[in-house]
């Protein structure tokens, strides 16, 4: 069964900024940096991951599967956890949410949500995701962060799954897939993406103030009112243009990038490992240089964390979740319909 080659080129391509992104939050340094992060270098990649699995997912009963991937939170929470704990000397604690693994549990909840979202028509669904999206900028901080989170970015997974499913969007749909872009149009999807990620850039130089953080107005938005819902409204339009640009960049035939983007799983959950501890050791002995010093080690973790991009890992996945190998590919993979990042191929039922 072909894979989308878009896709897999797209979600190589994120995955390696989602990892040098973090590199930098993680490293102790200026907020200016970090938030130019967080927009420019992170930009649209969750929300574009989180369109891209509902695209690729298909309602299911739960199986066990569903289960393995519940075994897969526990395991790799559990070792976060553990890394934090030696990393930075605090208390252990099994029920903390380690970094990156509110992913994992969004990808849970939506595959769970699946059967209610194909139950719903199209229209409301969407406009549903996105105005229960914004309500949440109405609750107090003190709730539950990654809760916000998986309603922040419900409305990309819903999106996702309803342009795969609607027929009167097959145009569209085809055209986000397999469309050949021109090499006149390349170009102008290149200065709408590099003219987005120099504003917000410069938005987030010049918009850091108490209570006011892309992280917070993009990926929970608590407490700030009416105003954070116009910012979040602004932020996801940004990131569906973005999303956009950046799929039409990418090509529609296999590619060197392509052949990782059936690994990317494994990175996004291994590769705090390889970070965590590098990030506590800069923090703890800053009397090792300027600060360039230590961002260059955290650039070299990064550069080691991609190491997970090896099958061997995928395949290590794959045995946790009881899943098959494919006839035609000696790689791993999970059944094409499951949602999760890199992993995916097509929306189709494999026999």
């Amino acid at each position: 069964m072909n894979r989308i080659s878009r896709f897999d080129t797209a979600k190589t391509i994120l995955m390696g900024r989602v990892v040098f992104c973090h590199a930098l939050t993680f490293c102790p340094g200026p907020l200016a940096v970090k938030e130019v992060a967080r927009f420019s270098v992170l930009g649209c990649a969750m929300p574009l991951f989180m369109f891209m699995s509902g695209f690729l997912s298909k309602p299911r009963p739960l199986k066990r599967s569903t289960i393995g991937l519940c075994l897969l939170f526990v395991l790799c929470n559990t070792l976060g956890n553990l890394v934090l704990s030696l990393s930075y000397g605090i208390p252990f604690d099994l029920f903390r949410r380690a970094p990156v693994m509110w992913y994992l549990l969004a990808l849970i909840v939506y595959r769970l949500a699946m059967p209610f979202f194909s139950a719903i028509p199209a229209i409301p669904l969407v406009a549903g995701a996105f105005v229960l999206s914004w309500s949440f900028a109405f609750l107090p901080t003190s709730f539950p962060p990654v809760v916000g989170k998986l309603f922040a970015f419900l409305p990309f997974f819903v999106l996702g799954h309803v342009i795969a499913r609607e027929t009167p969007l097959k145009r569209f749909r085809n055209w986000i897939t397999s469309g050949k872009t021109p090499f006149r149009n390349w170009f102008l999807y290149a200065f709408i993406l590099v003219a987005i990620w120099t504003a917000g850039a410069w938005f987030a130089l010049k918009g850091i103030r108490p209570g006011f953080l892309t992280k917070n107005v993009t990926f929970t938005a608590f407490g700030g009112g009416f105003s954070t819902v116009q910012w979040r409204i602004v932020f996801q339009l940004l990131y569906v243009i973005m999303g956009i640009c950046f799929l039409k960049l990418c090509p529609t035939h296999e590619t060197i990038l392509s052949n990782y983007g059936a690994r990317t799983l494994p990175v996004y959950l291994f590769h705090p490992y390889i970070l965590i501890p590098v990030a506590a050791f800069v923090s703890i002995h800053q009397e090792l240089g300027p600060w360039f010093i230590r961002y260059a080690a955290m650039a070299f973790a990064a550069l080691v964390s991609l190491a997970f991009f090896h099958p061997w890992f995928l395949a290590a996945i794959s045995r946790l979740l009881n899943c098959q190998r494919r006839k035609q590919s000696q790689l791993a993979c999970i059944p094409s319909n499951d949602p999760y990042p890199g992993i995916s191929s097509t929306g189709d039922e494999k026999p």
